[in-house]
Parts: structure tokens; C-alpha cells; sequence
């Protein structure tokens, strides 16, 4: 029995659902004890964090007591509006508190983790007995379903219940084949894990909504590696516990993320998207702009970049756009590399031709974010109807699909701290008026079929390179968190004009949910139906973009119950923990192949024989027999990240 169907049946649960993760500081203590009632009233605990005991409270309630005290400063000196003074101020209060404010870091933990229940009866009955976790009813505002919060250590303590339990055991495979294959896999990605612990423990702490800065940064390419093998790593190691459909899911994931043919090269996915995105934006700009005689921190236009990048960079974005709508079997990646770019837009002379339903593209709106969106297209009869595979559509309707936990993140509510991270546009014609500028099309499909597509093609075409354009610039000409910097008026003004592009041309908001079917990024003739809809997430609090955008677009392809456990592993898992998950997989495997083939280890007496006659036989040769050159020892894995 598989762990959810082994849920069900024991306790009532069908879903496990992600709650926030809570944003808290933790201040060190001066002495060994602190007042109580302060403590309460902050709603904070004492606990040890890197060898140091001290308060853990919620930034938002650190917040209030820093205006507080800024209050009291201002009171106490009136007229003064020095920061540092102020600071040296908030120092010695925070000192008369018994807390060292020097020592103040971000503090955050694994997320709580939510259940749903089949009756309410079974609801009640499960509080009842796992009242030792202090069960929280709640009403989760992604869902808008009643739902019981436990701790995050919750998810281990069922997990070590139901390998205890004899229901376990009934889906674990008995096929000698498939376990060595299982155990050759699990090999395979101890490897990858132990060659990628850097990122491995990066994205681990991104998941926490930490900041992307330190020592190890993540690349928007290196994130997007780094839960591609999560998402193997996961799989793998839950593979007993995970049904069929949901352990190809998680496959069929990693794959879209970072997919490579059997020669270890990067096939088009979100992996070879970024890497286009890098190096137009990260390598040929900003070399470009480091030309630029007294360049600081602003972002020039590309007019105003030093020839050649100043036409390079616009005709690379051009020739993009061409290769992803119409394709290309020799589409630029990067400098060195090319991959195959699928054929996006309808064939009229070849309809039989396989393309794609769907573009991944890197989003964000603005420098210093990275957001996704995807262009899906769905064909339709000429009576309004979805056309399925193999019949021949009348019209195409284009939809947005844009995945974003961070800025512009549409419907942010304050409160729940949650948003639309999945939000679905229907796209809408334009045309080009006799001045060459954009204006919306009235054209109808059923209508005019082929003129609308014509105008359809100016959309996709114009919001592709908006949205390419538009991330090279800030939203006011300068970092958001240095309101000090000069503002550049040019980049300023480029930005304002490119984002009222970008909304005319991302259509009109589309309540409903979409079926379409996508390619497979490594077979071509093999299909994956797919269902979107408008999805809530927990917004990210801190710079965390590249984990919360990779979550937010896994939740709207897994759902939000298969993607909170992968989200909850991830949080709870660094490299080396992910490395402690495959092995104790892979000696569950071992185990199973010793049970099933004892002669895997003891050998067969056919065996003992052959192997004690070549045993003694080595002293009956001439002793003048050169010894063999042995061959040297190699080790590689044409398919791992770096």
C-alpha cells in the first residue's frame, strides 16, 4: 500500500498541505534568562542557535518593537534624526532587555505541515490521538479547506509509522530486475549529490525564504539544476511509498526543468532557456556595460551600449523569438552551445509535424527578479470544442501562464501573505497601425481563422521580446533597497514604457482552468495532457525568487499535495541529508535483493568452484609470466550538474 492510500485508510487523510514558512529573527542573550511576560507578550521562545541561547520572535513583531523604541528616542531626543545615534539608542534598550542586538540573525524553520481529512469524525479522532504534537484546526487560505496544522517533524514520525506498518510491504516490488535497476539509479544519484553539494545546500536554504546572497548564490541555471535533481533525489528515495502516477510526475518534472539526451546535452527546457537568458543579460551586457567610461550602477539602454552589443543584443532577442514560436535545430544556448528549438506556431504547410504546445520562458518584470511564464496554445474545432490529438484544429487560443511568489505578484492579500503564484491570461490579437505602432486587433477566429492567427503571431512575438527586454532594467532606475542612489531617469523611463507594453500584450485575466497537452522535452512523440489553473501561494518575504518561482510552477504541474511533500523534503534536506535519504534507500533495495537472491551474495557452489579452481591454477604458470598492465581507474557521469 502506497504512503498516501496507507493515510487514508489508517487515519482519513487525503491531502498534506504546506503551511507559511514563518519569517523570525533570533537575538542572542546577554545573560542566561530573560524576562517571561516579555517573552509572551512578543510571542516568542527561547531556544540555542549556534551555540548562543536566545529569543526567537517574529520579525513583524520586532518590527513594532523597534518603532517602539524609535518612539521613545524621539521623545527622549527631540530634534535628532541622526541614524547612527538612533541605533546606538535601540543598542542599549535592547541591552536593558538582557539581548544583544549586534548578534541578530534571520531565523527560519521548516514550515508547518497541514492535513486534510475525509470526515470530520476522522478529523477529530486524529487530533485525539496525536494531541502530543499540540494539533492547530486552521482553514489554509490557498485551499480555503479546514485543515489540522502539525510540526514539521510530524511528516518523519508517520513516515517511520508507516514502514512499520505491514501495509508497507505490499507495494514494494518483487522484481530481481527492477530492484538492481533501482539500485544502479540510487547509486547514480549519490554520485550527483555528493558533486553538488554546493547548490544542493543553497536551494536548501532558499526553500526557508532566505536571502540569495552569501557566500554561495544561486544562478537562476544553478536553482533550476538544483531542483531537478531534488526532484530525482526525491522520487528515488520515496519510491515504495510513491504511486505510479506520482513518482513519473515527479520525473516527468525534473525533466522539464533540466532535460539531456542520452550524450549528456541539454535538450530544450527551462534549463536551456535560462542559459540563453544568462548569457544575453549576464555575459554580452554586462561586459558592455563595463565598457561604458564612467558606468556605476546604472543600466543603459541598448542604444547606448559600445558597438557591437548595441545591435547584437536586440538581434539576438529577435532571433530567439524566431527559434522558439517557428524552430530551429540549430538555436542558440550560449556562445558554445546550440540546442533544437521545437516549432511552436501551427505548420499550415506540415500540420502532421511535431512541435510543442508550450515555451517556458524567463520572467521577472524587472532587474534582480526572476519569475517564469508560459505561452500554451490550444487547438480547437470550428464548433468551439477542444481539439484532441490526432484531430485537426480549426484555431488556436493562446494563453499566459505566469508563475511569480514575488514582485508583481498579481492579488496579494497582507494578511495570509499569499498571491497568485500561478496566473493565467487569455492573449488577445494586435496589429501594427500605419505609424507602425501596436494596436489591438477586433478580429475574430471563427470569423477570419487565419488573419487571426496572423495577428496572434504579433502578440506572442511582441511579448516575448518585451518580456526579454524588460529584465534588464530596475523599476525606478535604481535597487529597490537603496532609495539614496541616484536615480537614472533613462532606465527609469525605459521601464514605465516597457511594462504598459507588457500589460496590454499579456491579455485579460482567465478564471478558468486550461487543458493542454506538452511535449516531452526528450521524446518528441510522447505527449503529457497537462491541467492549469489559477493557483494562491504563500508569497516570498525575503530574496528567495528563484526557489519560490521553481515552487510556485511545480505546485501548478504537481498540485499543491504532491508539491508541499517534495517542498517539506527539500526544506528538511541539505546535500548531505539528501545523500543520507538515498542511502537508506539503497539499502532498503540491497536488503530486498539479498532476500529475493541470497546467491547475489554467497554464490553459487558452481561458482565456489570455478573460482577456487582459477584460485590454484595461478600456481601452476611459468613464474617468468609478466604480470598484466591493469587498466587505469576512471570516473565520469556524462549526465551530472555542475
Amino acid at each position: 500500500m502506497h504512503f498516501k492510500d496507507w493515510c487514508l485508510s489508517q487515519y482519513g487523510i487525503v491531502n498534506f498541505l504546506e503551511a507559511k514558512t514563518l519569517n523570525r529573527v533570533f537575538i542572542p542573550l546577554i545573560y542566561s534568562s530573560i524576562d517571561a511576560q516579555f517573552v509572551a507578550e512578543h510571542n516568542g521562545y527561547l531556544t540555542t542557535h549556534n551555540n548562543h541561547l536566545g529569543l526567537v520572535i517574529p520579525k513583524e513583531n520586532y518590527d513594532l518593537l523597534i518603532f517602539r523604541i524609535y518612539l521613545e528616542f524621539q521623545q527622549t531626543y527631540p530634534g535628532v534624526n541622526d541614524p547612527n545615534d538612533f541605533e546606538k539608542f535601540s543598542d542599549i534598550s535592547l541591552f536593558k532587555l538582557g539581548l544583544n542586538r549586534r548578534g541578530l540573525t534571520k531565523y527560519k524553520q521548516p514550515s508547518n505541515i497541514r492535513v486534510t481529512f475525509s470526515d470530520d469524525s476522522l478529523k477529530t479522532a486524529f487530533t485525539k490521538q496525536f494531541v502530543k504534537y499540540n494539533p492547530q484546526l486552521k482553514l489554509d487560505p490557498l485551499t480555503y479547506a479546514q485543515v489540522v496544522e502539525m510540526p514539521p517533524y510530524f511528516m518523519g514520525d508517520i513516515y517511520q509509522l508507516y514502514y512499520q506498518s505491514p501495509a508497507a510491504e505490499i507495494s514494494r516490488t518483487t522484481d530481481l530486475a527492477q530492484l538492481k535497476a533501482q539500485e544502479a539509479t540510487l547509486k547514480k544519484l549519490l554520485q550527483e549529490v555528493n558533486q553538488n553539494k554546493l547548490i544542493l545546500d543553497s536551494i536548501n536554504k532558499l526553500t526557508l525564504d532566505y536571502d540569495n546572497f552569501g557566500d554561495h548564490p544561486l544562478s537562476n541555471r544553478q536553482a533550476c539544476e538544483a531542483y531537478a535533481l531534488s526532484l530525482r533525489v526525491f522520487a528515488e528515495a520515496n519510491r515504495d511509498n510513491l504511486s505510479t502516477a506520482n513518482y513519473q510526475a515527479l520525473i516527468n518534472a525534473s525533466t522539464f526543468l533540466v532535460a539531456r539526451d542520452e550524450f549528456g546535452k541539454i535538450c530544450q527546457s527551462l534549463g536551456a532557456e535560462l542559459e540563453f537568458a544568462s548569457y544575453i543579460r549576464d555575459q554580452l551586457y554586462e561586459h558592455a556595460r563595463t565598457q561604458i567610461p564612467g558606468v556605476k550602477d546604472e543600466n543603459p539602454l541598448f542604444h547606448e551600449l559600445p558597438p557591437p552589443y548595441d545591435k547584437r543584443i536586440p538581434e539576438l532577442i529577435k532571433n530567439n523569438v524566431r527559434d522558439l514560436l517557428e524552430g530551429n535545430s540549430w538555436a542558440l544556448m550560449n556562445r558554445y552551445s546550440k540546442f533544437i528549438s521545437r516549432r511552436f506556431l501551427p505548420d499550415q504547410q506540415n500540420p502532421s509535424q511535431t512541435g510543442t504546445d508550450e515555451i517556458l520562458i524567463r520572467g521577472g518584470a524587472q532587474k534582480h527578479h526572476f519569475a517564469l511564464f508560459r505561452i500554451i496554445k490550444v487547438g480547437l474545432l470550428e464548433n468551439g470544442q477542444m481539439a484532441e490529438p490526432g484531430e485537426k484544429p480549426h484555431h488556436y487560443e493562446y494563453y499566459k501562464v505566469e508563475n511569480n511568489l514575488g514582485f508583481m505578484c498579481p492579488g496579494v492579500d497582507v494578511k495570509t501573505k499569499t498571491g497568485w503564484g500561478t496566473f493565467i491570461t487569455k492573449l488577445t490579437p494586435f496589429t501594427y497601425d500605419s505609424q507602425g505602432n501596436l494596436a489591438a486587433s477586433n478580429v475574430g477566429p471563427f470569423t477570419q481563422p487565419e488573419l487571426y492567427q496572423a495577428s496572434m503571431e504579433i502578440t506572442l512575438r511582441e511579448l516575448i521580446r518585451v518580456e526579454r527586454e524588460i529584465v534588464f532594467y530596475r523599476q525606478n532606475g535604481r535597487d529597490v533597497l537603496n532609495s539614496k542612489e541616484p536615480q537614472n531617469t533613462k532606465e527609469a523611463d525605459e521601464w514605465v514604457r516597457l511594462f504598459e507594453l507588457r500589460q496590454r500584450l499579456s491579455g485579460y485575466f482567465y478564471p478558468l482552468s486550461v487543458k493542454y497537452y506538452v511535449q516531452d522535452p526528450i521524446n518528441s512523440h510522447k505527449q503529457h495532457e497537462r491541467f492549469v489553473s489559477n493557483q494562491r501561494g504563500f508569497v516570498q518575504e525575503d530574496g528567495s525568487c528563484p526557489a519560490f518561482t521553481l515552487k510556485s510552477w511545480l505546485a501548478s504541474t504537481l498540485g499543491h499535495s504532491l508539491n508541499s511533500l517534495l517542498n517539506h523534503f527539500m526544506q528538511q534536506h541539505n546535500a548531505n541529508e539528501q545523500a543520507r535519504a538515498l542511502q537508506a534507500a539503497l539499502s532498503r533495495v540491497q536488503g530486498r535483493i539479498r532476500e529475493l537472491d541470497p546467491l547475489e551474495i554467497k554464490g553459487t557452489s558452481r561458482d565456489n568452484l570455478m573460482n577456487a579452481n582459477r584460485f590454484f591454477s595461478s600456481f601452476m604458470v611459468p613464474r617468468s609470466l609478466p604480470i598484466a598492465k591493469q587498466p587505469e581507474e576512471r570516473g565520469s557521469l556524462s549526465g551530472t550538474f555542475r
